[in-house]
């Protein structure tokens, strides 16, 4: 009897090892995947105007009053474009581009434009 029970606590203690052993390797997995998104998804400042620069070559526009009020409140354009970025929906991207910049409303899809890109 006793060596039937070493023998099932035996299976146990290596089933745990096991269990344990992928449950370690999946929190690595799940950490380098965090980790990645993250990488992909750090929005900067530099970031926002290169693709309005591509949007301002695409359009064949000159964007650089739009750059430099953009550039000039950094914290509530990367606070709105992190928003946009959340969502999928042109409308509801539109509907915060304009409520982050109220003053550009007329170069808001320009801005819109620059945030399909990011």
């Amino acid at each position: 009897m006793m060596a039937l029970i070493r023998a099932s606590l035996i299976k146990i203690t290596s089933r745990d090892v096991q269990v344990n052993y992928y449950r370690r390797q999946i929190i690595v997995i799940i950490k380098m995947n965090l980790m990645s998104n993250m990488k992909q998804s750090a929005l900067d400042l530099q970031s926002i105007v290169d693709a309005l620069s591509k949007v301002e070559r695409a359009n064949k526009v000159d964007l650089c009053p739009l750059k430099q009020s953009i550039t000039s409140t950094p914290v509530d354009t990367l606070e709105t474009f992190s928003r946009v970025g959340l969502t999928d929906s042109i409308d509801s991207r539109y509907k915060i581009l304009s409520e982050g910049f109220p003053g550009l409303t007329h170069q808001v899809n320009y801005l819109l434009e620059a945030s399909v890109l990011l």
